[in-house]
This record gives structure tokens, C-alpha cells and sequence, in this order.
């Protein structure tokens, strides 16, 4: 089980997010769980990619960005990540002047 937090400071653009590449075994990504901590107030907001692909939202999501106040979302992805390097890729911004927001991801790979 993988634990990573990824910080998106005040005001960082959609057009220039934050960027955080993480690698992973190689693998099936089965399990994601994205804790949105209180506080966020939907004004940060999160996705998550393979080096080929979006894990979340997925595809056709419009907006193409998850976002929260006090959630946590849990998914069983069951998809291969592909490489090398197995990697995957967080991207945020924040639309918050004041605040720096972080989302908590747990990911399991077999």
C-alpha cells in the first residue's frame, strides 16, 4: 500500500498546476482511496494520470478535475499501469489565495 500527500499551494493556475510523479511497482493499480480533507471548500482540485492515460476522473469527465470538502473517495481502478517507469503523475491547482490544500492518496498495486 502506497501513501503519498500532495500539496497544491494558494493560487496555483490550472493552466501551470502543480505537478508530483510518484513511481510504483509494477503493476494493477486495484485500490485508490483520495481523502479530501475539511477545509478545502471545493476550491482545490485534483487528478490523477498514468504516463498514457487519467486514472481520475476518468475520460470525458467534464470538469476533467475531482474536488471536495471532508470526502473520501474510494475506487477499485483495476488497471494495469503501464512502463517502465511505472509511474504515476498528480496534477492540482487551487483556486484559494489564502490556503495551501492537500489530498491524501492510498494506492495499492499487485
Amino acid at each position: 500500500m502506497y501513501n503519498f500527500e500532495f500539496n497544491v499551494p494558494a493560487s496555483t493556475l490550472e493552466t501551470d498546476p502543480q505537478e508530483l510523479i510518484k513511481e510504483v511497482i509494477a503493476g494493477k493499480l486495484t485500490y485508490l482511496r483520495i481523502v479530501i480533507p475539511n477545509g478545502h471548500q471545493g476550491l482545490a482540485r485534483l487528478r490523477i494520470e498514468t504516463n498514457e492515460a487519467p486514472i481520475v476522473p476518468t475520460i470525458g469527465s467534464d470538469p476533467p478535475w475531482i474536488r471536495g470538502d471532508g470526502d473520501a473517495i474510494e475506487l477499485r481502478p483495476n488497471i494495469l499501469i503501464p512502463g517502465p517507469p511505472w509511474s504515476v503523475k498528480f496534477l492540482g491547482y487551487n483556486d484559494d489565495s489564502t490556503y495551501d490544500h492537500a489530498f491524501i492518496i492510498y494506492m495499492e498495486v499487485e
